[in-house]
């Protein structure tokens, strides 16, 4: 009988990210025990938070495809995102609990989240045609785009140019 060990990588179980949570809010597992129906509603929240921007760009996040899903499964979240979404998650959980997030943590879920923003932003670029009307900053010199200079291939042979050159 051969035993398989799974190495892949799974993420932060749901469990720790619905724990971290409550702990934002000052309600840590260890002093305050987890019933069935907190971590449920818990991942009820998860779940519909992970499916509204900035939360829905994170790579590796599985939808649940039937019921809430299992709180001990792999989240897929890496880890450099995990501190978002427990703070946006302990958000949504605080008005259940009649807690509201101290300005301290209210502070650590806006930059989490503008960094969250800032790693999946998708940042749309155009080339612009020659002759676009720069702006109102460029009035005194090149108020518009110049041409792209024509660039000479590196492989370019000019022909025989005997003669030409005394």
């Amino acid at each position: 009988m051969a035993i398989t060990i799974d190495t892949t990588d799974v993420g932060t179980p749901k469990r720790r990210i619905v724990e971290s949570a409550f702990g934002r809010l000052g309600m840590a597992g260890y002093e305050f025990g987890r019933t069935a129906e907190e971590v449920s509603d818990a991942l009820v929240l998860l779940n519909d938070m992970m499916a509204e921007e900035p939360f829905s760009a994170i790579a590796g996040w599985e939808p649940v495809t039937y019921g809430n899903g299992s709180a001990d499964e792999g989240s897929g979240i890496p880890p450099a995102d995990v501190g978002a979404v427990v703070a946006g998650l302990a958000l949504r959980l605080a008005p259940a609990f009649g807690v509201t997030l101290s300005p301290s943590a209210s502070a650590v879920l806006s930059r989490t989240v503008m960094s969250l923003r800032s790693r999946y932003a998708d940042a749309p670029t155009m080339a612009v045609e020659a002759g676009t009307p720069r702006g109102a900053g460029w009035r005194r010199s090149a108020p518009f785009v110049p041409a792209a200079p024509s660039r000479i291939p590196d492989d370019y042979d000019p022909g025989n140019l005997a003669g030409l050159i005394d």
